[in-house]
C-alpha cells in the first residue's frame, strides 16, 4: 500500500498477502485472523475479520452466565425429546433462590418488545449441589407443569395455583418420578407442595443414565453463606399464590414456632405472620400491628 493512499486511522490494516499466504498486520503482533464462525465476537459467517488476542481471550475465559445457562438449556432440550416428544415450547429458565422449594413454574411470565410471551421455569441454585439426575428431575417436575398448560386437551386443566392434581402426577409418573409429597414412597400424589422420587428403571432414569454417560454436569453451584449451617433452615414456605405453580417442596426446616402472629388493634382487620420483635404498621389504618400469642 502506498503512502499517498494510507489515510490516517484506528482501524487495523492488512498488508495484501501473497497467494496462500496468511493476512499479516502491521505491528499487531498480538492480534489474530480467523474466520468469524469461531469466535462469538463476530456476527456474520462470511467476512474474515481480525482483532486482539485479548478480545478472543475475554471471550472465551469463563464466562459464568454463557456457562450456566446453556447448560439448563440443552438438559431441557434434551428431555424435551426423549421424554416429551419434542413437544414442549421453549420457556425461559432462570435460577432463583426460593424459600423452601427446588423449583418452580409459572405461565407466561415474561414478554418480548414485540409481544410474545413465554412461561418460565425457575431453578433454586441453593439446591445445585445434589446430584445431577436430581437437579434435572426437578426440571422434569416443571416441565410437567409446562405441558399440561400448553397440552389442556390432554392432561386436563392445571390445578388451582398450586395444586398438583391427579392428570399433573399420572404424566409425572408415565415418565419415570413418582410423586409424593415427602419425597419418598408411600407419599400422597396430589396436593400443594409436592415433591417425587425417581422410578428405578424408569423412563427418566433410563434417559437420564444416558445423558450423564457423556459427562454431562452443571458446573456452577451457589456457595452457601457463612452461617446457612444455622440460617438456612429458616425457611420451609412453598409460597404457592396463585401466579406461581408447581413449587416443588425441598427439604427445609418449618418455620412452625418461629413467628409471631400480629394483629392490626381494630378488631378483624387483618393479621400477619413475621419473625419476633418485627415491627409491621396496617396500611389501613395506619397503626402499628401488634404481637399476639
Amino acid at each position: 500500500m502506498s503512502d499517498e493512499s494510507t489515510e490516517e486511522s484506528n482501524v487495523l490494516e492488512f498488508r495484501k498477502p501473497e497467494p496462500g499466504a496468511a493476512p499479516v498486520i502491521d505491528d499487531m503482533a498480538d492480534c489474530d485472523v480467523h474466520t468469524d464462525p469461531d469466535c462469538d465476537v463476530h456476527s456474520t459467517a462470511d467476512d474474515r475479520d481480525v482483532h486482539s488476542n485479548n478480545v478472543i481471550d475475554l471471550t472465551f475465559k469463563i464466562a459464568p452466565t454463557r456457562e450456566a445457562y446453556p447448560e439448563f438449556q440443552l438438559a431441557y432440550e434434551y428431555l424435551n425429546a426423549h421424554l416429551f416428544d419434542n413437544k414442549l415450547p421453549n420457556c425461559l429458565i432462570t435460577l432463583e433462590t426460593y424459600k423452601g422449594s427446588y423449583g418452580y413454574f409459572v405461565e407466561d411470565r415474561y414478554g418480548r418488545t414485540d409481544g410474545q410471551k413465554t412461561d418460565q421455569i425457575a431453578i433454586n441454585p441453593q439446591h445445585l449441589d445434589r446430584k445431577t439426575e436430581h437437579v434435572l428431575s426437578t426440571l422434569t417436575h416443571e416441565m410437567v407443569h409446562l405441558c399440561q398448560h400448553h397440552f389442556q386437551h390432554d392432561f386436563g386443566k392445571p390445578g388451582r395455583g398450586g395444586y398438583h392434581n391427579k392428570q399433573w402426577a399420572d404424566k409425572m409418573e408415565e415418565i419415570g418420578l413418582i410423586p409424593s409429597d415427602t419425597g419418598k414412597e408411600g407419599g400422597k400424589h396430589t396436593g400443594d407442595r409436592m415433591s417425587h422420587y425417581i422410578k428405578l428403571g424408569g423412563r427418566f432414569a433410563l434417559v437420564v443414565e444416558q445423558l450423564l454417560a457423556t459427562g454431562f454436569e452443571f458446573t456452577w453451584r451457589e456457595i452457601p453463606p457463612p452461617r446457612a449451617s444455622s440460617a438456612g433452615g429458616s425457611g420451609n414456605e412453598e409460597g404457592g399464590g396463585a401466579s406461581i405453580s408447581g413449587n416443588e417442596k425441598g427439604g427445609r426446616t418449618p418455620l412452625s414456632g418461629k413467628r409471631t402472629k400480629f394483629t392490626c388493634p381494630h378488631q378483624g382487620c387483618q393479621n400477619a405472620w413475621a419473625k419476633p420483635g418485627a415491627s409491621l404498621m396496617c396500611a389501613i389504618h395506619e397503626e402499628k400491628m401488634l404481637p399476639t400469642g
